[in-house]
């Protein structure tokens, strides 16, 4: 519902959000950036989108 909301409400917001943000494009509204005519197609954004924003939220010290 939130993700919905959000495209009436601000659809460039949304727009740039399904298309750069990876945690908002695969976790949060994937349905809803799948479907909006708007976002690139998940096949060629997954990857990339992954890539660019992997980390390890605990840091190095946590994994060692």
């Amino acid at each position: 519902m939130t993700c919905q909301r959000l495209l009436k409400i601000n659809e460039q917001l949304f727009h740039k959000r399904c298309n750069k943000d990876a945690e908002f494009r695969l976790l949060q509204c994937c349905t809803t950036c799948n479907k909006y005519d708007g976002s690139a197609p998940y096949d060629a954004v997954a990857e990339s989108l992954v890539a660019e924003s992997c980390f390890d939220r605990y840091g190095t010290e946590f994994c060692e």
